[in-house]
This record gives C-alpha cells, structure tokens and sequence, in this order.
C-alpha cells in the first residue's frame, strides 16, 4: 500500500505559484497549483490511490508551505488532499473515457 517514500518528492510549481505560496497567497493560484501538483504526482507515482498516501502528499505540502493548511479541520492538511484526490480522479477519468 505505501508506494511512495515518507516525505513525498515535492512539486517544482511555476514561478507564479510558487511566488504566491511563498508570499502567503495561495488562493490566487489554488487551481493552478492543484493542476500542477497533479501532474507531478501522477508522472511520479502512477500508481497513488491510497488515502495514506495523499495524506503523506498533503502533509510533505503544508510542511513546506504552512499557508496551503486548513485552520478549520482537524487535519490541517484535508483540504488540499482532497482537493488533489479529487483532481487526479477527475484527470484519470477522462483519460480512461478517451480510450
């Protein structure tokens, strides 16, 4: 089950996006972030499906930028793991309908 080491690799975000992480500002580029984030993961780990997994991703995330956390969960790192579990299933989804 666990296929990819404990830290993930991390995303080399574009320079917007990493300018606005870096700046606090993440809601400007979330969508842009989540895209690039999602091509990363699923180029480094095809084979990410597991939970524990894409919580691994979401914590190595708001490790290195605290301003991607979720003050109002009870895991700070939910929103962005789901919002990238979400993305990557929606990209495979497509992929298998153009098949």
């Amino acid at each position: 089950m666990n296929r990819i080491p404990d830290p993930s690799l991390l995303p080399r975000f574009s320079g917007k996006v990493h300018h606005e992480l870096l700046m606090g500002n993440p809601k400007s580029v979330m969508n842009e972030l989540i895209r690039e984030a999602t091509d990363f993961y699923m180029n480094a780990y095809p084979q990410l499906t597991h939970d524990v997994e894409y919580k691994k991703i979401g914590i190595v995330l708001i490790t290195k930028y605290p301003y991607l956390a979720c003050e109002d969960t009870i895991n700070p790192h939910d929103l962005i793991t789901s919002r990238l579990s979400a993305h990557i299933r929606n990209v495979r989804r497509k992929m298998r309908t153009r098949e």
